[in-house]
C-alpha cells in the first residue's frame, strides 16, 4: 500500500478511538515511555503538543517534569522548514501556531541540545520508519541529530513496516499504551 492510502487508512483508525479510551491510552503510553532506559540517562527531550486526534502528550509532559526532566517543545521555521527547541515548563505556556499546533514563544535550541526526542506520526513500523504527514519537519530536523527517537502514537498505529525513502529518519522505539518495543536494527 502506497504512502497516500496507508494515511488515510491509519487516520480512520486513529479517529475511531474514543475520547475516554484516548485519555487512558494516553496516560499508559505516558508510563511506557518513561519506563524506557534511555530517558533515564536524558536530561533534555523534545516533545511534541498533539492536536486533533493524536495520542495526547500532556500526561507524559507532566510526568517528564515530576521527574526533573527539562522539556522542549518544537517552533516551526518557515524559512529552513525546520524545527527548533523551545524549554517549556508549563503547558499553559504553549501559544498556537500553525495547523493549530502548540509552540513556544521562542524557541533559540537545535535538536543538538536534546538527547531524546519524542516524534508524532499517522503510523510506526516494527521496521523503524515513521509515517508523518507528508511535510517533513521532522525528518529535516532529525538528519543531524544523533540522540534517541521515540515514536509515541496508538497501538493501532503500529505496523510490521511502513514504506521508508531515502530521506526520513528511522526511529528508535515505538512507544504506545500497550508497549515500549525498541526497533533499533
Amino acid at each position: 500500500m502506497g504512502k497516500v492510502k496507508l494515511r488515510q487508512e491509519l487516520r480512520l483508525r486513529r479517529a475511531a478511538i474514543s475520547k475516554a479510551s484516548r485519555a487512558d491510552f494516553s496516560a499508559s503510553a505516558a508510563q511506557n515511555l518513561v519506563s524506557i532506559p534511555e530517558l533515564s540517562k536524558t536530561e533534555n527531550i523534545g516533545l511534541f503538543a498533539s492536536v486533533r486526534d493524536e495520542i495526547d502528550t500532556r500526561p507524559l509532559f507532566e510526568e517528564l517534569l515530576y521527574r526533573g526532566k527539562n522539556v522542549f517543545f518544537p517552533r516551526m521555521q518557515k524559512q529552513s522548514q525546520s524545527l527548533s527547541w523551545g524549554r517549556i515548563e508549563a503547558w499553559d505556556a504553549l501559544v498556537r501556531g500553525p495547523m493549530g499546533i502548540g509552540q513556544p514563544v521562542e524557541a533559540p535550541n537545535g535538536s543538538s541540545e536534546l538527547g531524546l526526542i519524542v516524534v508524532p506520526g499517522l503510523g510506526f513500523g516494527l521496521n523503524g520508519g515513521r509515517l508523518g504527514y507528508g511535510a517533513g519537519w521532522y525528518d529535516r530536523t532529525l538528519e543531524l541529530f544523533d540522540g534517541v527517537v521515540v515514536g509515541l502514537g496508538f497501538e493501532c498505529q503500529v505496523l510490521d513496516g511502513v514504506p521508508v525513502e531515502e530521506h526520513d529518519h528511522l526511529v528508535d522505539w515505538i512507544v504506545t499504551e500497550l508497549r515500549a518495543v525498541s526497533v533499533k536494527e
